[in-house]
């Protein structure tokens, strides 16, 4: 609220600017840097930040289709393995594993999108954060029509991301084509 000096009217584009705010402008205060050092390495891989993101929303999708449906706590978040996360961030950089590890030392100062809980061990901040970005992810599919139609057999684990999907599609791209014909099936 008090970077823009005032809220966003759609819910979709409060959690992009969130997001963005976690991920490349929060800092612990001792820090300061303002993520300089995650858009240096960046540009050291000739990647630009939607590479990265789009990394993370992949990841948030594939933890979200592994959550324990079974489990009693509707918040709990499935954590993303250290090993995959470097898997999936040197993919960005000819597959070195030495840069996606120095990526992660440059998010884990950051008090923000991607949390070490345990050792070794990644989630987001809070389960919305999850399925936003997961939306995220498959609002940028082509077939995102189909896929959404797939998932919505599960509403119990999906219904959230698909909405954030949608709301992606309307308040961020702009386009009602998708959402319509996700409707109309």
């Amino acid at each position: 609220n008090t970077h823009k000096g005032r809220l966003p009217d759609a819910r979709a584009l409060l959690y992009k600017e969130t997001v963005e705010i976690l991920l490349w402008q929060w800092e612990q205060a001792s820090k300061g840097q303002d993520g300089a050092r995650l858009r240096q390495l960046l540009l050291e891989a000739d990647c630009a930040d939607t590479d990265l993101e789009q990394v993370i929303w992949k990841l948030a999708y594939e933890a979200h289709a592994e959550t324990d449906k079974n489990s009693e706590d509707e918040d709990t978040l499935t954590g993303i393995p250290e090993s995959k996360l470097q898997k999936s961030l040197a993919a960005l950089n000819k597959g070195s594993l030495d840069w996606a590890v120095k990526v992660i030392e440059a998010m884990k100062l950051r008090a923000g999108l991607l949390l070490e809980r345990d050792n070794n061990i990644f989630t987001f901040p809070h389960r919305s954060f999850q399925e936003f970005l997961a939306g995220a992810y498959l609002e940028s599919k082509d077939d995102f029509v189909s896929l959404a139609k797939e998932l919505a057999a599960d509403q119990q684990l999906w219904r959230q991301v698909i909405l954030w999907a949608v709301s992606r599609r309307v308040y961020i791209r702009g386009s009602l084509d998708g959402p319509l014909a996700l409707v109309a099936e």
